[in-house]
């Protein structure tokens, strides 16, 4: 029994045996034009070639008996997330990724993961180190005595009056804010008062 493999927008799928690919024509999943390759080959070609489409053809689709070959075959077969990490990572194309067992490919895809982390911790590394240095030239350029320094000075030093005002500020204002609340809630309680109270006859 041949297997299939279809591409489906972005994503392809398989491998599919005959069934599976005559199931998906019937649902109209797939159409004439969809490109398919068989496993194995290089080339992707319109499924048209290998199956027949009519207008209003009705499959009968029923699970098919499996023999010793295709359940050696499903053993072994990839599954989807580690078919589409392989194409990912670029350790796989379409074709290749079906010479490949479930083991070869979790190794494959280890292997790369492990170089990705170390370039990511190199690449932190480096990153580190930069801001580390900038630090120490900006600290040893502001140390010394030149004009941008004695700017930096003036600049510091205001910012540092207008926090003190700013906190002046915020003290009065929340002071206000505290009073304000008194009085609505004083006038709160007077108007439940006022509603409690009975009627004078």
């Amino acid at each position: 029994m041949r297997h299939f493999n279809l591409l489906l927008g972005q994503e392809i799928r398989g491998p599919l045996t005959e069934a599976e690919v005559t199931a998906l024509i019937a649902a109209g999943t797939v159409t004439a034009e969809t490109p398919c390759a068989p496993v194995g080959a290089q080339d992707w070609t319109p499924l048209s070639q290998y199956f027949q489409f009519r207008p209003g053809l009705k499959v009968q689709w029923t699970k098919p008996i499996s023999t010793a070959d295709e359940e050696k075959l499903a053993a072994v077969r990839i599954g989807p997330a580690t078919r589409k990490r392989l194409i990912a990572y670029g350790l796989a194309d379409a074709v290749t990724v079906e010479g490949l067992t479930q083991v070869q490919a979790e190794q494959a895809i280890a292997l790369k993961e492990i170089t990705l982390r170390r370039e990511i911790g190199r690449h932190r590394l480096t990153a580190s180190v930069a801001l580390a240095l900038g630090l120490f030239l900006g600290v040893q350029t502001g140390l010394a005595e030149n004009p941008a320094s004695a700017q930096l000075d003036k600049l510091v030093g205001f910012f540092i009056k207008e926090q003190g005002n700013a906190k002046d500020a915020l003290h009065r204002l929340r002071g206000s804010l505290r009073e304000q609340d008194d009085i609505r809630q004083r006038e709160r309680e007077q108007k439940r008062l006022e509603r409690t109270k009975p009627a004078a006859k």
